[in-house]
Formats: C-alpha cells, structure tokens, sequence
C-alpha cells in the first residue's frame, strides 16, 4: 500500500520549529524608526543568521513572498498596511511556505480585543512595548520549540 493511503499528510509547523537561532531568518517590520532601532539591535545581539528591516508592511510582504523568513516580527498598528492585515495575507492558503512563518506581534498597549483577534489570525505570540532583550530572546527560543501544527480553515491557516 501506498504511504498517502495509510496515513494522512502531517499538518505543517511553523518555518522556525527545530531550528537553532543562530540559523533564523528574521523580517523585522516597524514603522517607528527609534523602536526600529532598538529592536534591530536586540535581534542582531542573538546573532541570527539574517536580519531584514522595513517601515512599512507592503514592502516586507513582497520581499518575503520571493525570500520568505523563519520569523516575523511586526508591530500590530503600523499604517497603511498593518499586522493584523499582513498575518491574514500570508496565512492564505497558496501563500506557503509564507504561510508557516510565526508571527511575534509587537504593540505598546495590549487589549483584550487586540489579543483575541491577534491570536484568532495567526499571530503566534504578543511583545508589550518595551520590550526587555531577555524578554524577546525567551520568544524567539519559544518560537524554535513551538511545535504545534498550522491547520487549514476554510482558506486560511
């Protein structure tokens, strides 16, 4: 018999799953050029293997759909595109492997609303503003051991 007549395919898990840090792709989004800063510092001190930085959302998403990342790091109120529109783009199914790529929301004032609707689109996890350089490496090392799978729902995983 046949392997895809026994078993069913495994859901996918995200880009970074098993992966060491020192081999993260990171796309880094953020319109604000002094958070920008401060976290492009933090990220390049864990020493990724590559570390991308953009204003705005719509010049990241087109980069990522030719070079998509292992990680995505963008704050959650950017204009004119901003994360929650992002994260429901590359969560399209026909965006793979752009699809599989875990989030990390950034946003200075969390709501009970903005958490719900971050996480029921896709965002793997929230950073508060500021952000700590441990409290950002204990997300990236948490991404690595994430190993939940992504699971298609109607036309978005």
């Amino acid at each position: 018999m046949r392997r895809e007549e026994t078993e069913p395919d495994p859901m996918p898990t995200s880009l970074a799953f098993g992966r060491p840090l020192a081999s993260l792709g990171v796309v880094l989004v953020h319109d604000n050029r002094g958070a920008q800063t401060m976290l492009r510092s933090m990220v390049s001190a864990m020493h990724v293997s590559r570390l991308r930085v953009y204003d705005h959302a719509e010049q990241a998403l087109s980069d990522m759909m030719v070079d998509p990342p292992t990680v995505l790091v963008a704050e959650w109120e950017m204009k004119p595109m901003s994360c929650f529109r992002l994260v429901r783009t590359i969560r399209q199914k026909g965006m793979e492997p752009l699809s599989f790529v875990p989030v990390l929301a950034i946003t200075p004032m969390p709501t009970l609303t903005m958490v719900d609707r971050a996480f029921s689109n896709g965002v793997n996890n929230i950073l508060v503003m500021p952000i700590s350089p441990v409290a950002l490496r204990r997300r990236f090392e948490w991404l690595l051991e994430d190993d939940r799978e992504f699971v298609l729902q109607d036309d978005h995983y």
